[in-house]
């Protein structure tokens, strides 16, 4: 039976085992075994990411809240992920969404949110190469161009906000937590999420804790970023770290699940 729609898509993405492939690399080639390795496939969402699912879930409970109505503008900050989730989802429900994303969003991802419908705000110099624009300092200008088209729009605006809203966490504690806990039959000794939003370990990883408490989480981030690092400087990855710890993660540290941070 064909699906309705994009949104139907979301989620139940296939688990993929690359324990041979690892073993083929020099820093496993003197083990006796390779442990057994699994990534889970996230781009084959629609929207080819791991977002669609906060993005679809956000905005549904939004809509329950009675925040958003056919006049409301979205607006939400995003390296690209989550504004092509949000994008393809607004598509769908006819919503009016302002992205503000940066000058280093590579064109195609720039073109796929204008063939959603989306009403781009591009912030960074875009005279001056991408490459040579400090992702930290872009970050903090799309969170400041957020705040103030929100202020100018007033009632009409809402932001997802997915730094600090819970359902961005819910999203994964509802799906992509219990998908991973029955795909590995329960078998998880140690579980790597690479950290931004906080979203992923906080919805995830709680998950995962509760049922096997057991089970190493990890929290990874460029280096550069400080979520849980204390070395501030440029990255080049567009899709993880942050210049602060995020409302998810300090939960997460909080509540001491985050067992290691890598970056």
């Amino acid at each position: 039976k064909p699906f309705g729609s994009f949104i139907d898509l979301v989620g139940s993405t296939p688990m993929l085992g690359i324990s041979s492939l690892v073993g083929k690399m020099k820093a496993f080639q003197q083990r006796q075994a390779v442990p057994e390795i699994f990534v889970k496939l996230e781009s084959t969402n629609p929207g080819w990411s791991v977002k669609a699912r906060p993005a679809l879930h956000m905005i549904e409970q939004a809509e329950k809240r009675g925040d958003i109505t056919k006049d409301t503008v979205i607006i939400e900050s995003s390296s690209g992920n989550t504004a092509i989730a949000i994008a393809m989802v607004s598509a769908m429900k006819g919503y009016h969404f302002k992205p503000v994303v940066d000058v280093k969003m590579p064109q195609g991802k720039l073109d796929l949110l204008r063939i959603f419908g989306a009403d781009v705000q591009l912030v960074g110099d875009p005279t001056i190469p991408a490459d040579e624009q400090n992702m930290v300092e872009l970050k903090k200008e799309r969170r400041n161009t957020v705040a103030r088209l929100v202020e100018e729009l007033g009632d009409r605006a809402y932001s997802p906000n997915q730094y600090a809203n819970p359902d961005n966490a819910g999203s994964h504690m509802l799906s992509t937590g219990p998908e991973l806990l029955e795909q590995l039959n329960g078998d998880i000794d140690a579980l790597i999420i690479p950290m931004s939003t906080g979203g992923q370990i906080d919805g995830i990883g709680r998950f995962i804790k509760e049922h096997l408490p057991s089970c190493t989480l990890i929290g990874t981030e460029p280096v550069g970023s400080t979520i849980l690092s204390s070395t501030e400087g440029d990255y080049y990855n567009a899709g993880s770290g942050l210049d602060y710890a995020p409302k998810p993660v300090e939960r997460m540290l909080s509540d001491n699940l985050i067992d290691e941070s890598w970056n």
